[in-house]
């Protein structure tokens, strides 16, 4: 039998290179204008890896209303080669905001827009209750939540 524990929560948030100009998204967002805003994204080079579609899907149909018109421009192995093509380049992704936390702190790049409505997924450990290496699993599951509060 699995278990699943739930232990903590990932929101989907728009990036931006150091190198692309967010001003007229931006100008869009704070205006509320959503129909502008979803066209000016549009003109934009956009990144994402093949596992994160799901996440670009469901970020855009629940901002716009609408599956999205486009196919990312380019497709990268994982997010962490989205945010290193960013660090020094043009485009925008939508990435979990945990990945992404610290090349914001340090303005590596730019936090765009965390939506007009949340996008979350709920992260869960899932563990076999048959393990007879449960106390190390324990152990594990602890210093992996400690890092993420």
């Amino acid at each position: 039998m699995v278990e699943y524990i739930p232990f903590s929560k990932e929101r989907i948030v728009l990036i931006a290179g150091n190198k692309t100009d967010t001003s007229v998204i931006t100008s869009h967002i704070n205006s509320k204008n959503y129909k502008k805003l979803e066209e000016e994204l549009l003109k934009n080079l956009w990144y994402s890896s093949s596992n994160e579609m799901e996440h670009f899907r469901r970020f855009w149909f629940e901002n716009f209303n609408k599956k999205p018109s486009f196919k990312p421009n380019y497709i990268l192995p994982n997010i962490t080669s989205i945010i290193r093509c960013l660090k020094n380049g043009n485009g925008l992704a939508l990435v979990p905001d945990f990945l992404c936390e610290e090349q914001i702190l340090k303005k590596e790049i730019k936090l765009v827009w965390k939506g007009k409505i949340k996008t979350e997924n709920t992260l869960y450990f899932a563990l076999r209750t048959d393990l007879k290496y449960k106390k190390e699993l324990d152990v594990i599951r602890k210093i992996f939540t400690s890092k993420l509060k």
